[in-house]
């Protein structure tokens, strides 16, 4: 997940290392990396990913110098909520019940209209929730195979919770390239609210495993 800007990063995560890694952009240059393990050639943006045996990781990128600048394996409690396609609460009770609770709790509001810099506000605060629910007239938007699932295994990596309201975003079946739905991102408790609000009761409270997580 690379957020660009005066402060360009980059969230990674990998199958067979713990976490969630942010690198900073330092400067212009080329990155050499000498030595390291399960290698992974991340598509599109030419990152080199190296995991060793010890956990660590390290990036390289041939047009840049990055920084190892943090790792997230926690999300925990806090009252922050970015609310998406809040017009759909127009005609969802149960997602205007939620966005209610939220503004009568004073949760702090940090939405900006993008859900990469959304998601990856809660990842690096470690805390808070990101909703985008749909209704019978605001359909989903958020495609599940390239936006909405790279980010909930982003997020399972850094230790929270993805939900289309009743299932880990992970572990939803994808019929088609075009797929769309709903989807929320954020603490455990934070998802329990969600799924019970919505839909009257939480996995969770059955015990169900959920995705990377387990």
């Amino acid at each position: 997940m690379g957020i660009y800007g005066p402060r360009t990063t980059y969230i990674i995560a990998l199958k067979d290392c713990p976490g969630t890694h942010e690198f900073l952009l330092l400067d212009e240059g080329w990155l050499l990396i000498m030595s390291g393990t399960d290698l992974s050639n991340i598509a599109g943006f030419g990152l080199l990913c190296f995991c060793n045996d010890k956990g660590l990781l390290t990036i390289g990128h041939g047009l840049g110098k990055w920084r190892h600048v943090k790792d997230t394996t926690s999300i925990g409690e806090g009252k922050m909520f970015s609310p998406g396609n809040l017009r759909a609460t127009s005609d969802n009770p149960a997602y205007d019940k939620l966005i209610d609770y939220y503004v009568r709790e004073k949760y702090t509001l940090r939405y900006t209209g993008g859900m990469v810099p959304d998601v990856n506000q809660i990842i690096v605060k470690e805390k808070g929730i990101f909703t985008n629910v749909s209704s019978p007239t605001s359909k989903a938007k958020l495609r599940l195979l390239f936006e909405c699932a790279p980010l909930g295994f982003l997020i399972e990596k850094a230790g929270g919770y993805s939900s289309d309201g009743t299932q880990s975003i992970l572990d939803k079946v994808i019929s088609n390239l075009d797929d769309r739905t709903q989807v929320a991102y954020g603490s455990k408790n934070e998802i329990i609210r969600f799924e019970e609000t919505l839909y009257g009761s939480s996995r969770f409270a059955a015990g169900t495993p959920v995705g990377a997580t387990v």
